[in-house]
C-alpha cells in the first residue's frame, strides 16, 4: 500500500485521485514511525481503548507488525491491556 506521502505528492502533481477520507485516516493509522510502530501499535500498547475503538471502526491491517516482529494485539496483550 502507499503510503500516505506517496498519495498526497500524486494528488499534487495531479497524478494521483485523492481516496475517500476513510481511505486516507486508515492510511494515517498504518503509517509507521521510526521505530516501526504505527497508531494502532501505541494505541494498543497504552489501552486507549476509545481510541481503539474509533481506529477498528476504519477496518485497518492489524497484521501490520513492528520493526522488533510485534503486532497491534500482542502488544496489548503484553502490556496486560484485556478490557474492551
Amino acid at each position: 500500500m502507499e503510503n500516505v506521502k506517496n498519495v498526497l505528492t500524486k494528488q499534487k502533481s495531479g497524478k494521483g485521485d485523492l481516496p475517500n477520507p476513510e481511505e486516507v485516516q486508515r492510511r494515517l493509522i498504518e503509517e509507521k514511525g521510526a521505530q516501526g510502530w504505527n497508531a494502532l501499535h501505541w494505541a494498543a500498547y497504552l489501552g486507549h481503548q476509545e481510541i481503539l475503538s474509533e481506529f477498528l471502526a476504519l477496518k485497518p491491517n492489524l497484521n501490520v507488525l513492528t520493526n522488533d516482529g510485534w503486532t497491534s494485539l500482542q502488544l496489548a496483550v503484553y502490556k496486560n491491556q484485556t478490557e474492551g
